[in-house]
């Protein structure tokens, strides 16, 4: 059998981890696996007993041999990355790689809100808010606007909407019916 995969990915807040479970929940078989959880598991007690790793570039490189490793043990997999996982400033050479990785091996589906840019940003806001992070509605737009046309660049599918049950079905009809699958 064939390796299938399908990795989710967008701005903070777009609901990745929660379209993950779903997904899981509609393709028996498949593997859920959450990046930032998977990171939080693996790497933090490493950060806790020495803080000097703590920090962007320590982040992304955890998180891309969590990708690898994922991609080198499961045969099929629905795969929620982290936000800057395809999209980074700071580690810009190794979201390149992510980007090869995850095509070579499945599908992109970025998850947004809405098709409207001016209204994903204040819903992804207000989400953030809602988790009590502390940013400035100036950061999270201008965070956006800088990363979307990479986003939508690198995606094979854009899947919008609030609903993940309805987003997930979504998901299974587009990716399972034709094309790397």
């Amino acid at each position: 059998m064939a390796r299938q995969f399908i990795f989710l990915f967008g701005p903070r807040a777009c609901g990745k981890s929660t379209k993950a479970r779903v997904l899981g929940g509609l393709l028996p078989g498949w593997a859920v696996v959450d990046i930032d959880y998977e990171f939080r598991l693996e790497y933090e007690p490493r950060i806790a007993k020495d803080p000097s790793l703590a920090g962007a570039d320590f982040y992304y490189r955890g998180c891309r041999e969590l990708l690898l490793a994922t991609i080198g043990r499961e045969a099929r997999a629905i795969v929620a990355l982290n936000g800057g996982c395809l999209c980074s400033k700071q580690a810009s050479e190794v979201a390149v790689m992510n980007v090869r990785d995850c095509r070579e091996n499945g599908r992109l589906v970025l998850l947004l809100p809405t098709p409207f840019d001016f209204l994903n940003r204040r819903i992804l806001f207000k989400r953030e808010q809602a988790r009590g992070y502390y940013i400035l509605r100036e950061h999270t737009f201008a965070s956006y606007n800088r990363k979307i046309n990479l986003w939508r660049q690198a995606a094979d599918l854009v899947a919008y909407g609030s609903n993940p049950e309805r987003v997930a079905r979504r998901i299974v009809a587009k990716t399972m019916g034709g094309g790397k699958f």
